[in-house]
């Protein structure tokens, strides 16, 4: 989802699995195609040009057994991560199918500086300045309500240190998985 340059589609094909990625950027996924085929895996994936936030994922019921998510649904509204979540549940495999997911934590003290600076229209979210992309961060009750269909089967909590504004801040990532 998001695949941008194709780096955990092509990483998952070079360990033996076939994988899809989708984007709706149209050089990311020329270059994701072109690394395929430089790194000799592109019989082993495919690249599918495909707008998430509002469009059906392009494949019938349980397809996955696993789906990969780093810092795509960040960028959704609440109606989009709704339709995303129940997407993303449909096409996972109801047995045994696992939903990874890296995500920027709202309890983080640079999400919550960022909140402060240039807040987003939406609790818990904020305006990137650079970008004026808004960036939503999650708790884990919003985790859960966004993937009913889901369990969380395990939760990690990862700090990266960040300078900003002359302080010392933690950038809180949660990085876990979804089981269907």
């Amino acid at each position: 989802c998001g695949c941008g340059n194709g780096r955990n589609t092509i990483e998952l094909a070079k360990r033996g699995w076939c994988a899809v990625g989708t984007d709706f950027v149209p050089r990311a996924l020329r270059i994701a195609r072109a690394r395929a085929r430089d790194t000799g895996v592109a019989d082993r994936v495919q690249f599918l040009d495909c707008d998430l936030r509002t469009t059906p994922i392009p494949f019938p019921d349980e397809s996955f057994n696993l789906i990969i998510d780093t810092m795509f649904m960040n960028l959704l509204d609440q109606d989009a991560r709704m339709h995303y979540g129940r997407e993303v549940a449909r096409v996972l495999q109801a047995e045994g199918g696992a939903f990874f997911f890296y995500t920027i934590a709202a309890e983080s003290l640079v999400a919550q500086h960022f909140i402060e600076l240039a807040p987003g229209q939406e609790p818990n979210s904020f305006i990137v300045p650079e970008t004026d992309i808004a960036q939503y961060t999650f708790t884990v009750p919003a985790l859960l309500d966004m993937f009913p269909a889901l369990r969380l089967q395990s939760l990690l909590v990862l700090s990266e240190n960040v300078c900003m504004a002359e302080r010392n801040l933690d950038l809180l990532f949660y990085t876990g998985v979804m089981v269907s």
